[in-house]
């Protein structure tokens, strides 16, 4: 099994996340945040099992948003294997529910949605655009619910649903296929991978805020806490007891900062500053020099992010 693209932390959760411990949300933005993280739980799960139970060779593909049509398409997960590409929406409901009528409801009978119309219309596009590229390639796909909890009744065996007690046996099926993938697979995964597009359209999700108005202060990478004690190398969180080098707490940190303020300079009196002076000046120009590239020797100097000294960006961090 290879993985072609990564699953990552979706940078919505990750800025709502960041406001969440410096400013006051709304409720409709605390329950956004808590239904991402669900969701994104239920996605790094279906991803441990399949890691787990495919040894074949197969091209994986993880958080696609690809334009086909003119239409906005997006995947969960898409699993290439030599005859078929399955596509798979991911869900993360736990408890009993039912269906009727192809809706999905709760046992008191509150509507939860269609799952399988998304589903549809998303394999069909997926479809169109291989056809359009000459791909000689099935494509099938799946509603697969990965939470070991939930129970659905009334399920018609004909609709694409893969339920926690089938997983097993599907990811088995996948596994059983032993034909080598070849240079068409890997031209295919690369072309959607090079079609992938960033969602434009989450920044209308996220509630206004500026520098001024959010806390200011040293967060532990663990919980979120600004109860942190540091030491000359380490830093101690009083809430969760988690001990991370004092390095990285202010590196993810800074990470924070460029990420909710992109238009504004990283320097060291602003970075002093936004970690609550909990930290020297001197300590943070050593960080900075670091993990970043100076910019500007002179006066009014800056640092912008090396992409090759930070393994791992907020968004990359599954937390």
């Amino acid at each position: 099994m290879e993985t072609v693209k990564s699953r990552t932390q979706p940078e919505l959760l990750t800025i709502l996340k960041c406001l969440d411990k410096r400013m006051p949300l709304a409720v409709k933005n605390k329950r956004h945040i808590i239904s991402m993280e669900k969701g994104f739980e239920g996605e790094i799960h279906f991803d441990s099992l399949l890691e787990k139970s495919v040894q074949a060779e197969v091209l994986v593909l993880n958080d696609l948003l690809l334009s086909i049509s003119d239409q906005s398409v997006q995947i969960d997960s898409l699993v290439i294997t030599p005859e078929t590409a399955y596509l798979y929406e991911i869900k993360n409901y736990r408890g009993d529910y039912q269906m009727k009528d192809r809706q999905l409801l709760t046992l008191s009978g509150k509507e939860i949605g269609n799952p399988l119309t998304q589903l549809t219309r998303t394999t069909s596009l997926l479809r169109q655009l291989f056809h359009q590229w000459h791909a000689d390639i099935g494509v099938e796909g799946a509603v697969i619910y990965v939470n070991p909890t939930f129970t659905l009744y009334h399920a018609s065996p004909k609709d694409p649903l893969i339920l926690p007690n089938q997983i097993q046996a599907h990811f088995s099926k996948l596994d059983s296929q032993r034909v080598a993938l070849n240079r068409n697979h890997r031209y295919l995964a690369d072309r959607l991978l090079s079609k992938h597009r960033t969602d434009a359209n989450f920044h209308q999700l996220i509630p206004d805020y500026d520098y001024h108005c959010l806390k200011k202060g040293i967060t532990c990478v663990v919980c979120g806490s600004f109860d942190m004690e540091f030491t000359q190398r380490m830093g101690t969180c009083k809430s969760c007891h988690s001990k991370r080098a004092k390095e990285e707490t202010v590196v993810q940190n800074i990470e924070e900062f460029r990420l909710l303020f992109p238009e504004l300079k990283i320097s060291r009196n602003i970075i002093h500053e936004w970690c609550g002076e909990k930290v020297s000046k001197e300590r943070i120009s050593f960080i900075l020099s670091k993990k970043y590239t100076k910019k500007n020797h002179t006066t009014g100097a800056y640092y912008e992010w090396k992409e090759s000294s930070l393994d791992d960006s907020l968004t990359n961090k599954r937390f």
